[in-house]
């Protein structure tokens, strides 16, 4: 299945436009599937860069969700709650949550994990 580039959304869009319809009132919603509840999208950000000079936008993203992320508690040891390997990855989010939604697509049931951890601290 072929990505969604850039150059086709904004070919759609104009198409839109051009018959007449107004764009700064038609807000842009989300579904994982035709068959899912609607999301709204809240905003459009850059999302990655090439690897080699890591000045190439590749990518942009779509967000649900505007508000900052909480930061990962630390555990102590020996406390319950406590994840130490949670508590080694910092705070880097971005990176972060795209390794966990490509691992959780693959299936990783540990990725699942804590992923749920990190949203429900």
């Amino acid at each position: 299945m072929k990505q969604l580039t850039a150059k086709k959304l904004l070919t759609f869009l104009l198409k839109y436009q051009k018959e007449g319809n107004d764009l700064s009132k038609i807000v842009i919603n989300h579904r994982p599937d035709r068959d899912s509840d609607v999301e709204l999208v809240r905003a459009i950000e850059e999302d990655l860069y090439d690897e080699e000079t890591n000045s190439t936008l590749e990518s942009f993203v779509l967000i649900n969700n505007t508000e900052e992320p909480k930061p990962v508690k630390k555990g102590k040891k020996g406390k319950k709650g406590g994840d130490p390997y949670l508590d080694s990855i910092g705070s880097n989010y971005g990176i972060l949550y795209n390794y966990l939604d490509e691992k959780m697509i693959e299936g990783d049931e540990e990725a699942e994990r804590i992923f749920k951890y990190i949203n429900k601290h």
